[in-house]
Protein backbone atom coordinates (compact mmCIF):
# COMPACT_ATOMS: atom_id res chain seq x y z
CA UNK A 1 0.00 0.00 0.00
CA UNK A 2 1.56 3.14 -0.93
CA UNK A 3 0.45 6.66 0.95
CA UNK A 4 -0.48 9.38 -1.61
CA UNK A 5 1.68 12.31 -1.22
CA UNK A 6 0.08 14.82 -2.91
CA UNK A 7 -0.68 18.66 -1.82
CA UNK A 8 -3.68 20.51 -2.57
CA UNK A 9 -3.89 24.11 -3.73
CA UNK A 10 -6.60 26.25 -4.15
CA UNK A 11 -6.09 30.26 -5.19
CA UNK A 12 -9.01 32.40 -4.95
CA UNK A 13 -9.64 36.43 -5.33
CA UNK A 14 -11.40 38.73 -3.31
CA UNK A 15 -12.32 42.09 -3.62
CA UNK A 16 -12.10 44.05 -0.58
CA UNK A 17 -14.97 46.47 -0.11
CA UNK A 18 -15.46 48.86 2.52
CA UNK A 19 -18.89 49.25 4.03
CA UNK A 20 -20.20 52.37 5.71
CA UNK A 21 -22.14 50.97 8.76
CA UNK A 22 -23.21 54.00 11.48
CA UNK A 23 -19.65 55.83 12.04
CA UNK A 24 -17.69 52.96 11.60
CA UNK A 25 -16.34 51.39 7.83
CA UNK A 26 -16.33 47.55 8.11
CA UNK A 27 -13.90 45.56 5.13
CA UNK A 28 -16.13 42.82 3.30
CA UNK A 29 -15.05 40.46 1.06
CA UNK A 30 -16.71 39.59 -2.44
CA UNK A 31 -15.52 36.60 -4.43
CA UNK A 32 -14.19 37.90 -7.89
CA UNK A 33 -15.71 35.88 -10.52
CA UNK A 34 -14.19 37.87 -13.73
CA UNK A 35 -13.64 40.90 -13.37
CA UNK A 36 -12.20 43.88 -11.60
CA UNK A 37 -12.13 48.10 -11.77
CA UNK A 38 -8.52 49.86 -11.98
CA UNK A 39 -8.08 50.71 -8.06
CA UNK A 40 -9.52 47.85 -6.40
CA UNK A 41 -8.00 46.32 -3.54
CA UNK A 42 -7.93 42.55 -3.56
CA UNK A 43 -7.13 39.66 -1.50
CA UNK A 44 -4.90 36.80 -2.95
CA UNK A 45 -6.05 33.74 -0.64
CA UNK A 46 -4.11 30.31 -1.51
CA UNK A 47 -5.33 27.44 0.93
CA UNK A 48 -2.83 24.49 0.74
CA UNK A 49 -3.86 21.28 2.55
CA UNK A 50 -1.66 18.18 3.34
CA UNK A 51 -2.48 14.59 5.17
CA UNK A 52 1.21 14.17 6.33
CA UNK A 53 4.20 15.98 7.87
CA UNK A 54 6.11 18.17 4.86
CA UNK A 55 9.90 20.00 5.57
CA UNK A 56 11.18 22.14 3.65
CA UNK A 57 8.29 23.41 2.12
CA UNK A 58 7.82 26.43 -0.25
CA UNK A 59 4.67 28.38 -2.09
CA UNK A 60 5.20 30.14 -5.04
CA UNK A 61 2.37 32.60 -6.56
CA UNK A 62 3.37 33.56 -9.64
CA UNK A 63 1.90 37.59 -10.32
CA UNK A 64 -0.37 38.83 -12.30
CA UNK A 65 1.00 41.62 -14.45
CA UNK A 66 -2.19 43.80 -14.01
CA UNK A 67 -2.02 43.55 -10.05
CA UNK A 68 0.79 45.42 -8.06
CA UNK A 69 1.32 43.29 -4.49
CA UNK A 70 0.74 46.18 -1.75
CA UNK A 71 0.72 44.15 1.76
CA UNK A 72 1.49 40.94 2.01
CA UNK A 73 0.70 40.24 5.53
CA UNK A 74 -3.40 40.10 5.32
CA UNK A 75 -5.56 40.52 7.66
CA UNK A 76 -7.94 38.49 6.33
CA UNK A 77 -6.31 35.37 6.03
CA UNK A 78 -4.72 32.98 8.66
CA UNK A 79 -1.44 34.67 8.79
CA UNK A 80 -1.22 33.19 12.22
CA UNK A 81 0.90 30.22 10.88
CA UNK A 82 4.55 31.48 10.88
CA UNK A 83 6.76 30.58 8.13
CA UNK A 84 9.75 31.08 7.96
CA UNK A 85 10.68 33.29 4.89
CA UNK A 86 8.89 35.09 2.09
CA UNK A 87 9.95 36.66 -0.68
CA UNK A 88 8.35 39.48 -3.14
CA UNK A 89 10.08 39.18 -6.10
CA UNK A 90 9.72 40.89 -9.39
CA UNK A 91 7.00 37.59 -11.12
CA UNK A 92 6.00 35.69 -7.98
CA UNK A 93 5.27 36.00 -4.32
CA UNK A 94 7.17 32.70 -2.30
CA UNK A 95 6.43 31.35 0.77
CA UNK A 96 8.91 29.23 2.37
CA UNK A 97 8.58 27.04 5.97
CA UNK A 98 10.83 24.51 7.76
CA UNK A 99 8.10 22.52 9.13
CA UNK A 100 4.15 22.22 7.84
CA UNK A 101 1.92 19.87 9.76
CA UNK A 102 -0.93 17.97 8.82
CA UNK A 103 -3.73 19.91 7.97
CA UNK A 104 -4.70 23.17 6.36
CA UNK A 105 -2.93 26.70 6.20
CA UNK A 106 -3.86 29.79 4.20
CA UNK A 107 -1.47 32.12 2.46
CA UNK A 108 -2.50 35.64 1.66
CA UNK A 109 -1.50 39.14 0.54
CA UNK A 110 -3.46 42.28 -0.86
CA UNK A 111 -2.85 43.71 -4.16
CA UNK A 112 -4.68 46.01 -6.27
CA UNK A 113 -5.95 46.23 -9.64
CA UNK A 114 -3.12 48.47 -11.52
CA UNK A 115 -3.07 47.96 -15.71
CA UNK A 116 -6.59 47.30 -18.02
CA UNK A 117 -6.30 44.18 -19.93
CA UNK A 118 -7.38 40.68 -19.85
CA UNK A 119 -4.45 38.46 -17.81
CA UNK A 120 -3.99 34.97 -17.86
CA UNK A 121 -3.27 33.55 -14.02
CA UNK A 122 -0.59 30.63 -13.64
CA UNK A 123 -1.38 28.02 -11.01
CA UNK A 124 0.52 28.50 -7.33
CA UNK A 125 2.50 25.99 -7.07
CA UNK A 126 3.11 24.23 -3.65
CA UNK A 127 5.79 21.46 -3.52
CA UNK A 128 8.91 20.27 -1.04
CA UNK A 129 12.04 21.97 -1.77
CA UNK A 130 14.21 19.22 -2.47
CA UNK A 131 12.04 16.62 -3.19
CA UNK A 132 10.09 18.69 -6.05
CA UNK A 133 7.86 15.21 -6.83
CA UNK A 134 5.50 15.57 -3.57
CA UNK A 135 3.31 18.80 -5.06
CA UNK A 136 0.39 20.37 -5.35
CA UNK A 137 -1.15 22.73 -8.21
CA UNK A 138 -4.38 25.31 -8.30
CA UNK A 139 -6.18 25.56 -10.87
CA UNK A 140 -5.01 28.24 -13.91
CA UNK A 141 -7.72 31.16 -14.04
CA UNK A 142 -8.17 34.52 -15.76
CA UNK A 143 -8.99 37.88 -14.89
CA UNK A 144 -10.45 41.00 -16.63
CA UNK A 145 -9.03 44.27 -15.10
CA UNK A 146 -11.37 47.08 -16.69
CA UNK A 147 -10.88 50.71 -16.05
Amino acid sequence: MTEHRNILVDRKYFKIIQIKEGDKYIKKLEEIKDSVKVGDKILVQIRVKNNFELEYFMLEDWKVPGLEVINEISEHGNNLFNYTHKENRDSKYSFFTTTFNTGEKIFSYIAYAQIPGNYNIKPAIASLMYYPDINGVSKFEKIKILE
